[in-house]
């Protein structure tokens, strides 16, 4: 699950800044959140969706159901935010893919 959050939790699995700005407190603008993870495979073909970010609140959450592929060991997941085709920033986790235990 993606989200932008207006402050830091520290549970939160990656940190950037990014700058868009608004006219308005009810303004809401539309985010597109790109996922790039090689070593997973996702329930949906296209690794993109969209989200609503306002100036005064968390933004809408989207959320990307993914597959571990065989490899085994750290794997990065990259998310790219962008907004009117312009790149807002991006974020780079690393995730730890370990056997499955049945």
């Amino acid at each position: 699950i993606v989200r932008l959050q207006r402050l830091l939790e520290s549970a939160s699995a990656g940190q950037g800044d990014a700058t868009l700005e608004f006219s308005s407190t009810e303004e809401a603008k539309l985010v597109e959140v790109v996922l790039s993870a090689p070593a997973f495979s996702d329930a949906s073909p296209v690794l993109r969706r969209t989200m609503r970010v306002w100036r005064d609140r968390d933004s809408q959450p989207v959320a990307f159901w993914l597959t571990a592929g065989p490899e085994l060991g750290k794997m990065p997941l990259t998310v790219d935010f962008y907004h009117a085709g312009r790149m807002l920033g991006s974020v780079t986790y690393e995730s730890q893919i370990t056997p499955d235990v049945t």
